[in-house]
């Protein structure tokens, strides 16, 4: 999985990120996240990338409650085979 970028910042005004990615392997690749800040969604669209096929990660930001302090926090996309965490880790910042 190739991304065009691996960090996405909220502010009090941004809810949605959008990743641009290519699946540059030979299998279908099916993209998830385990959650590990409250309000963080992610999915693919489209849902399934087939090989040479290019769609985007869609980063949703959705707090049930409101930070007190700015948050840093870092996303493991799961489902790209062999691929080191460091090459499918995006940086999530968000801003109080």
């Amino acid at each position: 999985l190739r991304m065009s970028r691996k960090s996405v910042t909220f502010d009090q005004n941004t809810r949605t990120e959008r990743i641009a990615v290519v699946n540059v392997g030979d299998e279908p690749l099916t993209i998830s996240t385990r959650q590990t800040t409250d309000g963080i969604t992610l999915r693919t669209e489209p849902e399934i990338l087939m090989p040479n096929e290019e769609g985007d990660i869609v980063i949703t930001y959705a707090p049930s409650l409101r930070p007190k302090h700015d948050i840093a926090t870092v996303i493991i996309v799961e489902g790209c085979g062999t691929a080191r965490p460091t090459e499918r880790m995006i940086k999530i910042t968000i801003k109080h």
